[in-house]
């Protein structure tokens, strides 16, 4: 069986299991108890998919830094943590942050081509210091 088929299976799984799973953890773990929801088998299927589509992903496409940490991230401030949402358009915003970084890594020097890596962290890396510097001032502004 070929990376396609496992992709697929993942992705499916994914898309069926996470979507209501994640919603009921984002009440917290007590209500999603209250709810219904097995809060530790979740959590281990959660990342049971989590490591199987890194796996595949990484295994065809290589080691790219941080656009599995910033595409939720950065969907995150579109739609909140409606989870319906947040998941499809999390793969999108990750789809556009490689095809940004593939276009800038081949076309921005001629003839010689960037590590398409090193383009997607100096995409991402403005808005994660931007969410680090925004968390610690909303931190900071809880403890006054």
């Amino acid at each position: 069986m070929t990376w396609h088929f496992w992709l697929a299976v993942g992705l499916g799984l994914a898309t069926g299991l996470t979507i209501p799973l994640l919603t009921g953890l984002t009440l917290g773990p007590g209500m999603a108890e209250g709810i219904g929801v097995n809060v530790k088998m979740a959590q281990r299927v959660l990342m049971a998919l989590a490591i199987g589509l890194t796996t595949i992903a990484v295994s065809v496409g290589g080691a790219i830094s941080f656009v599995g940490l910033m595409a939720p991230n950065i969907a995150k401030r579109f739609v909140g943590l409606r989870m319906r949402w947040l998941v499809p358009l999390s793969w999108i915003m990750g789809m556009l942050i490689m095809v940004i970084a593939e276009f800038i890594a081949t076309n921005v020097l001629g003839k010689m081509s960037l590590p398409v890596g090193l383009v997607v962290a100096m995409i991402t890396m403005p808005y994660f210091i931007f969410q680090l510097f925004s968390q610690r001032t909303t931190l900071n502004r809880g403890t006054h």
